[in-house]
């Protein structure tokens, strides 16, 4: 695996999306928000989209279409469990 400094920020984008999905989780589960969490619900929220969005592109760019649907296969069943955790 080469490793490139230029690199880097995109490997944190796809090493920040589960966190940025239980911190909006986090957020989302709280009654009574006051306007601050309401906030950084909403930017825990862009985070995780946003790093979805610049995480395919960059799939996109260096990876075939098969290695692409390999990984939207694997999202889509670690969703499913995730969902399922939650909602214990």
């Amino acid at each position: 695996m080469n490793v490139n400094i230029q690199n880097l920020s995109h490997y944190g984008d796809i090493l920040a999306i589960p966190f940025f999905f239980i911190l909006s989780v986090y957020f989302y589960n709280i009654e009574k928000k006051t306007l601050l969490e309401n906030i950084l619900f909403l930017f825990s929220l862009s985070g995780f989209v946003l790093d979805i969005l610049f995480t395919v592109i960059y799939i996109k760019k260096r990876m075939n279409l098969n290695r692409l649907f390999l990984i939207f296969y694997i999202f889509k069943y670690a969703w499913k469990y995730i969902r399922k955790y939650i909602r214990k």
